[in-house]
């Protein structure tokens, strides 16, 4: 990964800033803040600059510089408080399906948890409710459903049988009543694997949110800088500065974690994590297999090549949707996915093979596994991976997208709190804006579920991930990890 940043996408940056600004948000503190979906007034900013085209790769027609000008593209929009309206076209496309679509569903842990889908005569149906970002679409819903095997995403026409929209709330509610439709309306499957539709759409949920905090942070530190209290600016006051100096330093943490969670999408770079998201969507997977529901072109995204912009903002693939039979031998959409990461069928042996890494330590005269006194030493799993299986402990590229997530919800939370502790009363005014931040946090936050939810998913990945290294050690007659007791104090 190169933190240095690209330059294209330094100017993409500076004229998306530009653009917005001319954007004028919506009057007063009442009423919803802002305007999602693509009747948003940020729809034709988006448009003019061509961001439709921005991860679509160049093989389609588009720029191919992959998820971090998508990521850059939400971290704008969040920064300067406006409706996203770039993220149902992006996660359509991700999916294969055309723009003007709306997202509904995906705030439900486990994914798709708020909206069921359930056997019937002649196909499926849909029940429960969700929130969905444009309550009068032009193209269809695309729905995170829970099935018996595992969460896939549903397109329904907005005029289906079913469907009610409640728009007196913010964000709006749709709620399915027996919504029929067909295998062939399942468009993707929402498992984690890092080029797929749900961990790209939680990096770009992640940007969003940091930019949240970012604008916050600017309009508070700019606040500070011309307001005086007891002679001097409000800056200048320890418990003024020291809120916004600790605000900031969240904010370069959490926005090294989004990027680097991008990278790892563009790059294919990281281990999968067998287990996380694993579960197939098997009867509706037959279902489509066997009505011929063929989507080449749509599907498999391959990710070995070289192009523009996967770093921090630096180099990555291409995207090549070319190819791809969703419903041939690898398993349909299970298939898919797999071509998508370029993992195969072993998940654990991805490429980070370092058995070529030196055994001997330089300048110590002594191997890795032996001591001078005899003993052997601790083998935490960092220090090398056996037969391409990943260190335990190791970041694999599974979780990174949802880790990126939970820190962004969460510092979005607090920076803006901060930040409004730190302007006083004026921070709900229309002159600052300030409101609009906070509102946004707290919905946006949740929009792809609780934070607290989101650590327990990526923690119990990691575990998971852990558990298996260890047991592929033990099976191949290797001396187990030796934890040391903890001290007695």
């Amino acid at each position: 990964m190169d933190p240095t940043p690209d330059p294209l996408l330094v100017q993409l940056r500076g004229a998306l800033r530009t653009s917005l600004a001319a954007v004028p948000p919506r009057p007063g503190v009442h009423g919803p803040p802002v305007t999602d979906g693509a009747g948003g007034p940020t729809r034709a900013v988006l448009d003019r600059l061509g961001a439709g085209g921005f991860e679509r790769p160049a093989s389609a027609g588009g720029l191919g510089l992959g998820l971090t000008a998508g990521v850059l593209v939400s971290e704008e929009l969040g920064h300067a408080a406006r409706g996203n309206s770039y993220r149902a076209g992006a996660t359509a496309a991700d999916a294969g399906r055309p723009a003007g679509a709306a997202l509904a569903g995906w705030e439900a842990l486990p994914v798709g948890g708020g909206v069921v889908a359930k056997p019937r005569a002649g196909g499926w149906e849909l029940t429960g409710a969700a929130t969905v970002d444009d309550p009068e679409p032009a193209g269809p819903l695309l729905v995170a459903a829970a099935t018996g095997d595992g969460p896939v995403l549903v397109a329904v026409e907005r005029g289906a049988p079913g469907i009610g929209v409640e728009t007196g709330c913010w964000p709006p509610v749709v709620r399915f009543d027996a919504t029929p439709f067909t295998a062939a309306d399942v468009v993707a499957e929402l498992d984690d694997s890092p080029g797929g539709p749900l961990a790209r759409g939680r990096l770009r949920q992640a940007a969003y949110l940091l930019g949240i905090a970012e604008g916050a942070h600017r309009v508070a530190v700019g606040y500070a800088g011309v307001r005086r209290q007891f002679d001097t600016r409000l800056r200048d006051l320890p418990a003024v500065a020291f809120p916004l100096a600790r605000a900031m330093v969240a904010l370069r943490a959490t926005r090294a974690v989004v990027y680097r969670g991008a990278w790892l999408a563009d790059s294919g770079t990281g281990h999968g994590v067998p287990g996380f998201g694993e579960a197939g969507s098997g009867a509706l997977r037959h279902d489509r297999a066997g009505a011929g529901g063929d989507r080449s072109g749509t599907g498999a995204d391959d990710r070995a090549g070289t192009g523009v912009g996967s770093g921090f903002d630096g180099p990555g693939p291409e995207h090549d949707r070319a190819g791809g039979d969703r419903t041939g031998a690898g398993g349909g959409l299970a298939g898919a996915r797999r071509a998508r990461s370029g993992i195969g069928d072993d998940h654990l042996g991805t490429g980070n093979d370092r058995n070529d890494t030196p055994h001997d330590r330089p300048g110590t005269g002594r191997d890795r596994t032996g001591a001078p006194d005899g003993r052997d030493e601790v083998r935490d799993g960092r220090d090398e991976a056996r037969d391409g299986r990943p260190p335990a402990g190791d970041d694999p590229a599974g979780t990174a997208p949802v880790v990126a997530l939970a820190m962004a919800a969460e510092t979005a939370r607090e920076v803006v709190r901060l930040c409004m502790q730190s302007c006083g009363v004026r921070a709900m005014t229309a002159e600052l804006g300030l409101h609009r931040y906070f509102r946004l946090a707290a919905a946006e936050s949740q929009r792809y579920g609780e934070p607290a939810a989101l650590w327990r998913l990526a923690g119990a990945a990691r575990l998971d991930l852990a558990r298996r290294t260890l047991g592929a050690d033990g099976a191949d007659g290797a001396e187990q990890p030796v934890v040391p007791a903890a001290r007695p104090r």
